[in-house]
């Protein structure tokens, strides 16, 4: 999931399913999706369309740095260097497994509704906090994402303030400092509770909508990461 804002600097996100190549960089195309609004979503899939905008490709250092690349449809390509989120002091340590994460204690990765597909979470645990990225729709059916810290509860959930931008920065010109202006406005509340490592419920007040949707880990492999 690409987190950006589009040409008119409004804040969308592409999503991308890439192919390892032979030079062992990662290459595929990015898609524009549009879908049924946020409060609407009700057990249906969500996403009504995707179109394909261009090219990504992602080449991974050793040093944990992401030299990404993209390339819109008839255009020059461009390139972005990119490097882990720290949100807390202590390093991710992340490998792969093919075994159940039932009792998996950090929950970072892709997270959906496979009964409403086309919106989802992703999620960065780091001890007692967690950085929530959400991709859904907004009013008009374009894509809209919403961000929170998260700070773990003594009940075992995780709650915070979510945040909403407004504009920023198109994706297609090169960033001069932040893209996105601060301060975020806040727009309502989200909590997270996990029932085991792979399964959890979301609950969130957005624009004054009440709503709790059952989640679980995104699987698309035959193996899954587990994180510490």
């Amino acid at each position: 999931i690409w987190y950006t804002y589009n040409p008119d600097g409004r804040p969308t996100w592409y999503t991308a399913a890439t192919t390892r190549q032979a030079d062992g960089s990662y290459r595929g195309n990015y898609l524009l999706n549009t879908g049924t609004p946020l409060a609407q979503i009700n057990g249906s899939p969500a996403s009504t369309s995707n179109m394909p905008l261009g090219e990504v490709d992602l080449v991974f250092g050793a040093n944990g740095q992401l030299d990404f690349g993209f390339t819109p449809t008839g255009a020059a390509n461009q390139r972005r260097a990119l490097q882990p989120l720290p949100l807390s002091a202590s390093p991710l340590v992340c490998n792969f497994s093919s075994e159940p994460r039932t009792n998996a204690t950090n929950f970072t990765d892709l997270w959906w509704n496979p009964n409403e597909s086309g919106w989802g979470l992703s999620i960065l645990n780091q001890g007692n906090l967690i950085f929530l990225a959400w991709y859904t729709y907004a009013d008009d059916g374009q894509p809209q994402w919403l961000t929170s810290v998260l700070t773990r509860q003594a009940d075992g959930s995780y709650s915070g303030r979510l945040n909403r931008t407004a504009s920023g920065t198109p994706y297609t010109t090169p960033p001069m400092g932040n893209v996105t202006p601060f301060p975020v406005p806040e727009v309502g509340d989200v909590t997270l509770s996990f029932s085991n490592g792979e399964t959890g419920t979301l609950g969130y007040v957005v624009d004054g909508v009440t709503q709790s949707k059952a989640i679980q880990r995104l699987v698309f492999g035959t193996q899954v990461q587990i994180c510490q």
